[in-house]
């Protein structure tokens, strides 16, 4: 069991995702300076985490108890690339970054960055973590990050030719960003047609589920851990 302060979590995959959730929604929808609530499984947040809480209550007073500040800081390289890393958990230092940029994934732009303007709160809502991203902070990604050119396209793709699309069109996207593409059947039980990923996971690292209901083609993203646990 963890204690109040765990030592070497790997809180910055899982900061990641509510950025890249917040990016992905205001690609879709636009931009908007209001609260927002993410909701997680206690599996899904243990397998950012690191971690093995075995219940919500236990995770959540960790992560308000620990939340403290959030630093994002980036490093440039000659080529203009950057890679970022997240300080989270009473300023710990994480040892792993995300992946340089590139074509592919939800990266930071090329700014200067500092501490978040307010901190997230974790609270349980039935059986998921609920996280609130006050206004604030909300802004303050909208800032300094945003979508692919991959992700900004697949959104424009599904948005505006779902019922044009086919699985070939759908695949034909995915190969003018990289020649290394997985393509997989789902199980009909779990609610997809096919999962399509990209083969480096430092490109992008979800698993992209889509599923053609009556005509229209829809999609949605899962972190590999949670597409696992939907098929098995």
């Amino acid at each position: 069991m963890y204690g109040k302060e765990p030592q070497n979590l790997n809180a910055e995959r899982f900061y990641k995702n509510i950025i890249d959730q917040i990016t992905e929604a205001h690609e879709k929808l636009g931009k908007a300076r209001e609260t927002m609530r993410l909701y997680y499984p206690l599996d899904s947040v243990n397998a950012y985490l690191g971690t093995s809480f075995a219940d919500l209550e236990s995770m959540k007073d960790m992560l308000n108890e620990n939340a403290g500040e959030i630093v994002l800081s980036s490093d440039h390289t000659a080529d203009g690339q950057s890679s970022a890393s997240t300080n989270v958990l009473n300023n710990s230092q994480i040892n792993n970054t995300l992946p340089k940029h590139n074509d592919y994934g939800t990266l930071p732009k090329h700014k200067d960055y500092g501490t978040l303007p307010e901190r997230l709160h974790f609270s349980v809502s039935g059986d998921r973590l609920e996280v609130l991203i006050p206004p604030e902070t909300v802004a303050y990604i909208d800032q300094k990050y945003e979508a692919s050119d991959f992700l900004k396209e697949l959104i424009q793709t599904f948005s505006y030719m779902a019922h044009e699309l086919s699985i070939d069109r759908i695949l034909a996207l995915f190969h003018r960003y990289s020649d290394h593409v997985v393509m997989e059947e789902v199980p009909e039980e779990c609610g997809f047609d096919f999962m399509i990923r990209f083969k480096d996971p430092s490109a992008d690292e979800y698993c992209y589920c889509v599923k053609n209901e009556m005509g229209h083609w829809i999609y949605h993203r899962f972190m590999r851990e949670d597409y696992i646990r939907l098929i098995s």
